[in-house]
């Protein structure tokens, strides 16, 4: 059954010891699928060579009464079902922090070389100086990929004045530092981002 799980955070987690258990047990050459239905049931993962048979509950601490009864019964179908029972118990920091180091980077970059038309429509002439506050809120993690939602701010220089002085450097600057967010894919392997649909708020620009 589709569960809920307390942040996103806490399914990114969860998520990620499936993929771990999932890479443990190919490399052991199990057969390894995950979120498996039977008899009723869902295992998280289930893995199997030969004759031997493991199904495997993966979940956070501390326990509700409602995760015991719900592991009950899945120790109970997977007995009836002559599979090994294993229970994985994720301990749940408090208060984590979610970081990735070159995340500010990549996505200046990802600004400058794709996201010209987010400001295009402020000034003749505009360009990215630097990410200010960046806040990751949610994030899910494969092998080699990650999508994650973002809030923060970026700062912009918007010049002003006749086309000739623009390209002469020669206009009118400001500096504004303007709020966004939005959503990326990641290539974890290369530290870059791959894809952004990102909105940066220019609202207030036009009132």
């Amino acid at each position: 059954m589709k569960r809920q799980f307390e942040s996103y955070f806490t399914k990114a987690l969860h998520d990620a010891k499936i993929e771990e258990i999932l890479r443990i047990y190919r490399n052991k050459r199990f057969s390894a699928k995950k979120n498996v239905k039977t008899d009723g049931a869902e295992f998280d993962v289930v893995v199997q060579k030969n004759e031997k048979v493991i199904a495997f509950e993966i979940t956070t601490a501390p326990l509700t009464q409602e995760d015991i009864s719900r592991i009950e019964n899945l120790h109970e179908i997977a007995k009836s079902l002559c599979y090994e029972f294993r229970l994985i118990t994720i301990a749940n920091p408090k208060n984590p922090t979610i970081k990735i180091d070159w995340l500010k980077h990549a996505l200046f970059e990802y600004l400058q070389s794709e996201g010209q038309e987010l400001i295009d429509s402020l000034s003749a002439s505009g360009s990215y100086e630097e990410i200010g506050d960046l806040v990751i809120r949610s994030i899910q993690v494969g092998d080699s990929e990650g999508h994650i939602s973002v809030s923060g701010e970026v700062s912009v220089s918007l010049q002003y004045g006749p086309e000739s002085d623009i390209e002469k450097d020669k206009g009118i600057s400001e500096h504004e530092i303007l709020p966004f967010n939005g959503e990326l894919s990641l290539n974890l392997c290369n530290n870059k981002i791959e894809h952004a649909r990102l909105k940066i708020d220019t609202s207030y620009w036009y009132e």
